[in-house]
C-alpha cells in the first residue's frame, strides 16, 4: 500500500512531503532548529543569516563547540529563560567568533569581537540580555555591526525551556 502511494505522487508532491518531514525528523533527533535573522547595521544595511538556535541548558552548554568551520552567513543563536546577565566561554570551541549580546527589544548592546578559539576566559554580556548570537570572527567590523544594531526574525521568539 504504502508503495503504490509513493508511487502515484508526482516528483514535486515528494519532494514538499520530504521538506515538510526533514525538520519533523531534525526535531525528533534532538537537533536544533534552523531559522532566518537579520542584523540590521547603524549604517542601515541589513544583514542575513541562517541561525542555529540553542534554547535547551545542553544546546547552551555545547553552543558551537568541536566545529571546524562555519559559513559568513551562518551563526547559533542562544536564548536564555530570563533577561539577565550572561557570560560565555571559548571552551572546546575551535573557530574564532564575534558574540553580539542583544536585549529583549532587539538592540545589540555589547559586541565581543575576535573571541579567541579555545580560551576559558569568561566573556561578560555587559547588561541584561535575552540572546546571544555568535557569527564568525571579524564579522562584525566588516559587516557594519556594532551596539545599537537590531536584531530581528523569528528565531528570536523562540524561549527557552529553562
Amino acid at each position: 500500500m504504502a508503495r503504490r502511494f509513493l508511487a502515484n505522487l508526482s516528483k514535486s508532491a515528494l519532494v514538499a512531503l520530504l521538506l515538510f518531514l526533514a525538520p519533523l525528523y531534525l526535531f525528533a533527533a534532538g537537533e536544533m532548529p534552523v531559522l532566518p535573522l537579520s542584523v540590521t547595521g547603524p549604517d542601515g544595511k541589513v544583514h542575513m543569516f541562517s541561525v542555529e538556535v540553542a534554547s535547551t541548558p545542553s544546546e547552551r552548554e555545547r553552543g558551537l563547540m568541536h566545529r571546524e568551520t562555519m559559513e559568513d552567513d551562518q551563526g547559533m543563536l542562544f536564548a536564555f529563560p530570563k533577561v539577565r546577565r550572561v557570560t560565555m566561554w571559548m571552551e572546546n570551541t575551535l573557530i574564532g567568533l564575534d558574540m553580539l549580546f542583544i536585549d529583549e527589544s532587539g538592540r545589540v548592546i555589547r559586541v565581543k569581537h575576535n573571541a579567541r578559539p579555545m580560551d576559558r576566559s569568561i566573556i561578560d554580556s555587559g547588561g541584561d540580555v535575552s540572546h546571544v548570537l555568535e557569527i564568525n570572527a571579524g564579522l562584525a567590523t566588516r559587516l557594519g555591526i556594532a551596539e545599537g544594531s537590531t536584531v530581528q526574525g523569528e528565531a528570536l521568539q523562540i524561549k527557552s525551556s529553562h
